[in-house]
């Protein structure tokens, strides 16, 4: 990102490090993307600039023209949203005063920081299930992928990301249902060994998916010179 820092700095204050197009509160979970992309001749200069939450900055890359569904954002409509959304907090400040900010991140930031805690899961399953006086209560996570799904927020990523988080997240479901029905098992009954030397084999290797999926999304969101 080429934008000159002191034009950022201004820009980024009068937004009030809120999204131009959901005027979600964001905070340093704040980007500034390329409204007419470089790819297309679009220019390194602030007037070229819109702050986007990750999420709408996802959304607006997501589109594919090889297989169009709904409506496409276009340079012109994003520079009506800035405008539109620069004009208010300029000439109606106190409308941001009396609107809760909204500091909860976004389904796509809470999903990169359940793939993070998942993988710090995944890394002590395999020393902490080595037998039962040693039996782990910390549980895989999928609370942010549904939320993920429910919000349509998987639905916009590219193929190859979408496909990586739906096969990690089916895995992650089966060794989640693995670790709670090992801990409902008595320490010296057979099924908890069983059960217990499955995770030792399942659970290790949702580490190489986890981290791909956590790669691709991470990249993905930060979309480069787009």
């Amino acid at each position: 990102m080429a934008f000159k820092q002191s034009e950022v700095n201004n820009l980024l204050a009068c937004c009030h490090r809120r999204c131009c197009v959901c005027h979600r509160f964001c905070g340093v979970k704040i980007e500034l993307d390329h409204m007419q992309p470089k790819g297309e001749g679009g220019a390194d200069e602030i007037a070229n600039a819109i702050p986007l939450c990750f999420e709408c900055h996802a959304e607006i890359h997501s589109y594919n023209d090889k297989h169009p569904r709904g409506r496409k954002f276009r340079p012109k409509e994003l520079k009506q949203h800035k405008e539109n959304w620069l004009e208010i907090c300029a000439k109606n400040p106190a409308a941001l005063i009396d609107t809760p900010r909204d500091i909860a991140v976004g389904p796509l930031q809470s999903l990169i920081d359940e793939l993070q805690f998942n993988s710090a899961v995944i890394a002590g399953i395999e020393q902490k299930f080595i037998g039962p006086e040693n039996r782990c209560s910390a549980a895989l996570s999928n609370t942010q992928f549904q939320r993920a799904i429910e919000s349509g927020a998987i639905s916009v990523l590219d193929d190859d990301l979408r496909k990586s988080l739906l096969s990690t997240y089916a895995e992650i479901g089966k060794v989640k249902l693995l670790m709670q029905a090992y801990l409902g098992q008595s320490e010296k009954d057979a099924l908890a060994g069983a059960i217990g030397g499955e995770l030792k084999t399942l659970a290790p290797a949702l580490a190489d998916p986890v981290e791909s999926a956590l790669t691709l999304l991470l990249g993905f969101l930060g979309h480069g010179d787009a």
